[in-house]
């Protein structure tokens, strides 16, 4: 995203961070806001939210920012969100849910289309100590640390044609030329359920 925060990048002029909430604060009373920079302007933008950052001193990525939400959750589980997904399933809790307790796990990420999305994940607290020893042996990957796990697999099918998320300009300007189109067109992806 040439260094800008992909939180604060903006789609139809709002920022990304923005978009994700609609979708999510009727969801939880607990929602934290990973960020390592422009706290004052997430708190701001999102007041109802907790900016959070990484307890560690350099970047190690969204493994980092797992962490942290485990640190400072105020819930047995929670759910981890990229800021750049645009649809978020509205059956997306359950089907987590149901795919932990299926394969008796503490961790579940989701698939779209068979196309894995590792920081899509609902986890147990208890797991926060196996994440403070992978981050402190220097790996990083959050798709390795979800299989030493055993994490379940959550499936989803999403006939849209917007990008899963955002990871490049280009990715951005897609979502721009679509979404007004696209968006009204699966509303019913939406997730608008009652506080987990």
């Amino acid at each position: 995203m040439n260094g800008q925060d992909k939180g604060l990048v903006l789609l139809k002029d709002q920022p990304l961070a923005m978009h994700l909430y609609r979708q999510i604060e009727s969801l939880s009373d607990d929602i934290l806001i990973n960020a390592n920079r422009n706290h004052a302007i997430y708190q701001q933008l999102l007041p109802a939210c907790q900016i959070i950052s990484d307890q560690w001193p350099d970047f190690k990525g969204p493994l980092a920012g797992i962490h942290s939400a485990l640190l400072h959750a105020k819930h047995d589980y929670v759910l981890i969100i990229p800021c750049d997904l645009l649809i978020l399933p509205k059956d997306c809790i359950s089907q987590l849910w149901q795919a932990m307790q299926k394969q008796h796990s503490k961790v579940a990420y989701a698939s779209f289309n068979r196309q894995a999305l590792y920081p899509l994940c609902l986890l147990h607290c208890s797991l926060r100590d196996s994440l403070e020893q992978v981050l402190a042996s220097g790996r990083h990957a959050v798709r390795h640390w979800l299989f030493e796990q055993q994490a379940a697999v959550a499936e989803f099918a999403v006939d849209n044609i917007l990008p899963l998320n955002l990871n490049t300009p280009d990715d951005v300007a897609l979502a721009e030329q679509c979404y007004a189109s696209e968006i009204s067109n699966f509303s019913n992806h939406f997730d608008s359920g009652v506080k987990q």
